[in-house]
């Protein structure tokens, strides 16, 4: 249906019209607050690449703890103890991504870095925008990370103060 500009008040600019809007016949079978932090992740920055997204140490360095373990309880504590410094460097820009790690740690996360990559570019996701992904594709995209056991549903604040 279409509404003519003479029918508001306030005549606008540019023509209106008026917009339903329909519930999904089907729902996927997602767990909704895996759906909330996954969606989340990707659209905090929503014009970068979902490569350029993944591949920030803090990013990673939450994926891995969130990552399911096969109840090795010394894997889930081997990434508590990192420490970010948010300071800025000379140009007045911040150092976010200054994680100081031990060497086994780096290691971990440089191989966890190539499983994230690997994901991504098997998918065909490492240079696609979240804003212009389908909803299909981004379920496909989460289902990717969950056959290889990293889960989103527990994800938390990395700063909190200390």
């Amino acid at each position: 249906m279409n509404v003519s500009k003479k029918d508001f008040l306030a005549c606008p600019k540019v023509d209106s019209s008026v917009v339903k809007i329909h519930h999904k016949a089907e729902i996927p079978e997602v767990d909704y607050k895996e759906w909330c932090a996954f969606t989340r992740t990707c659209f905090t920055k929503k014009n970068k690449t979902l490569g350029a997204i993944f591949k920030h140490k803090r990013m990673l360095v939450e994926l891995m703890k969130l990552q399911e373990t096969k109840g090795d309880e010394e894997n889930n504590t081997l990434y508590s103890d990192y420490h970010v410094n948010d300071t800025e460097d000379k140009d007045g820009l911040s150092n976010e991504d200054n994680v100081n790690f031990s060497s086994d740690v780096v290691k971990d996360l440089d191989l966890f870095r190539d499983i994230i990559n690997d994901i991504l570019s098997s998918g065909g996701f490492e240079y696609k925008r979240p804003s212009k992904l389908f909803h299909e594709e981004l379920l496909d995209l989460l289902s990717l990370f969950n056959r290889v056991r990293i889960h989103f549903h527990g994800q938390v604040k990395l700063m909190e103060s200390a």
